[in-house]
């Protein structure tokens, strides 16, 4: 009976997924020499499996498997964050956002079903 009533809650409010593909898609197409990846803790396994397993290996130049404490090296980075349909991992990725902000600018975003991509670049000294 226990079964039937935790399935019967996804008819209310169906399961959702983050679907870190086409995020990483995304980056690959934009990306520049030089660029940084960064991958918040609870992303790493799903790139992980992304990229080790999939059909077409994405390629990036660097990449620094969990997102720590800024600022970063080097003039641009992308940050990539699943599991937003967490209210403790949004708030998460807009501290980081703050933190990232201060030593530089979010020049481009990209969302889809429950990850999103933001490109960091360093303030013009």
């Amino acid at each position: 009976m226990a079964g039937v009533h935790s399935s019967f809650r996804y008819l209310i409010k169906p399961y959702a997924i983050s679907e870190i593909r086409p995020a990483l898609e995304y980056v690959e197409a934009s990306q520049q020499p030089g660029d940084r990846l960064f991958i918040y803790k609870w992303a790493v396994p799903a790139f992980d499996f992304y990229t080790r397993w999939h059909a077409r290996p994405l390629h990036f130049l660097d990449k620094t498997p969990v997102l720590e404490e800024g600022p970063v090296e080097g003039e641009r980075a992308w940050l990539v964050y699943t599991h937003l349909l967490s209210k403790e991992t949004r708030g998460e990725m807009e501290a980081d956002l703050r933190r990232f902000g201060e030593t530089g600018a979010l020049r481009e975003a990209f969302t889809s079903k429950g990850t999103a991509v933001w490109l960091w670049s360093k303030k013009a000294q």
